[in-house]
C-alpha cells in the first residue's frame, strides 16, 4: 500500500505516456495484490486515446486477475464506434480474464475434492 499508493497518483496526474505506462508497469508486478489500490485508476485507463497505453492497462487487469472487469471490456467489444485494435484487444483480455475464472474454479473444487495432507 505505501509504495504503490504514489504509483496510483501518478497515473491519474501525468499526462506523459511514458510514465503511465511505467507505473502501469508497476502495478502488473503487484498482480492481484494490487488490485485493491489501483483497480479503478486501471480500469480507467482502458479508455484512454493511446492505444498502447489502453493495451497495457488491459494487461494489467489481467495481471491483477481483475475479473469484474469483464462487463466493461465487454462494452468496448459492443461499441461499434471503438477502434478495431482496442476492441481486439479488449476481446483478447476477456478471454484471458475468463480463462481465470475457469482455472480459479477448477482449483477450488479440486482442493474441495482432495482431502488435505498431514
Amino acid at each position: 500500500k505505501k509504495h504503490l499508493g504514489p504509483v496510483v497518483r501518478t497515473i491519474t496526474i501525468t499526462t506523459d505516456p511514458a510514465v503511465k505506462m511505467q507505473a502501469l508497469t508497476v502495478i502488473s508486478l503487484c498482480e492481484d495484490k494490487g488490485k485493491p489500490i489501483a483497480y479503478d485508476s486501471v480500469l480507467a485507463i482502458i479508455h484512454d486515446e493511446n492505444l498502447g497505453l489502453a493495451g497495457a492497462a488491459m494487461a494489467t487487469l489481467i495481471s491483477m486477475h481483475a475479473f469484474e472487469a469483464i462487463p466493461d471490456l465487454k462494452k468496448i467489444v459492443d461499441d461499434k464506434k471503438a477502434h478495431e485494435v482496442r476492441k481486439d484487444t479488449a476481446e483478447d483480455a476477456i478471454l484471458a480474464l475468463e480463462y481465470q475464472v475457469k482455472m480459479t474454479r477448477e482449483k477450488s473444487e479440486k482442493d474441495k475434492k482432495t482431502p488435505e495432507k498431514k
